[in-house]
């Protein structure tokens, strides 16, 4: 689509267990009772979308400052996030403000896409799934022990928006912007479809965390093993279907370290 651009975000990353994002990248056996641990490095980013007539689109939000992570999640996740690694300076990069944001999509409720909700003095309209909604809501309002909560970060999911609009079905959102519904890793990831100037682009978000789980390996920490072999069968049909260039996953390093950053653009 002529003039539909996207910039990349960089906002941190953080380190854990590669169990988390490559189920049984490392396991013990008879013969190896004690492995030694394959750690991951994991990129934290949002996509802001500059459409034509819809004005600035942001796909997630990353991360809430790493000092303010929750203690439990602070023992499985180190977060790096400091310096320029937030939204604000991100986007200054080209120079825009997050009060010219009009429009946020959200893949899900956790801390490290969702936690940058926080950074807006009033939240502009915002895109979720319904079911991701549900049982976010659900486990932080259920209790008030942040220690059963997992990622879900109550303080950014309890938020007021503008405008709450629930996403029920795969759409055309705005022009050339495509939502998918994605179950499997939560109850409901939302991934996209940019038909960006530059060709056009499939964006897994936790659906497939790297292109190995894109290949094949599960991920590590998954709701609903069944809805995500499903999710991804869709991610390949789509990939075929919108005659894509590229697929951005959420977490793969490799992938990331290769990718353009603001302030250029796809």
């Amino acid at each position: 689509m002529k003039d539909l651009r996207a910039y990349i975000l960089d906002l941190g990353y953080g380190i854990a267990d590669g169990n988390f994002f490559e189920s049984g990248v490392t396991t013990a056996t008879i013969f190896d009772e004690n492995p030694v641990v394959k750690w991951a490095k994991t990129p934290f980013y949002a996509i802001l979308i500059d459409h034509p007539t819809a004005g600035y689109i942001l796909y997630d939000t990353g991360s809430i400052p790493a000092k303010d992570w929750p203690d439990g999640l602070k023992a499985c996740v180190k977060v790096t996030n400091d310096g320029d690694l937030n939204l604000a300076d991100q986007l200054a990069k080209i120079n825009v403000k997050l009060e010219d944001i009009q429009h946020i999509i959200l893949s899900h409720f956790h801390i490290d896409h969702a936690g940058g909700l926080l950074a807006f003095k009033e939240l502009p309209t915002l895109y979720v799934n319904r079911h991701e909604a549900e049982s976010a809501y659900t486990t932080v309002l259920g209790t008030n022990d942040v220690g059963v909560h997992g990622f879900c970060y109550k303080p950014s999911i309890i938020l007021e928006a503008k405008k709450v609009v629930y996403l029920d079905e795969d759409e055309e959102l705005f022009e050339g912007v495509h939502v998918v519904n994605l179950r499997g890793h939560t109850a409901g990831i939302t991934g996209l479809v940019l038909e960006l100037e530059s060709g056009n682009v499939l964006v897994t978000s936790d659906a497939t965390n790297m292109r190995s789980n894109y290949e094949g390996l599960p991920g590590g920490i998954i709701l609903d093993s069944i809805a995500a072999t499903q999710s991804l069968k869709e991610l390949h049909k789509l990939e075929k279907q919108f005659n894509c260039r590229d697929v951005w996953f959420s977490h793969d390093e490799k992938q990331f370290a290769e990718m353009k950053k603001v302030p250029e653009a796809y």
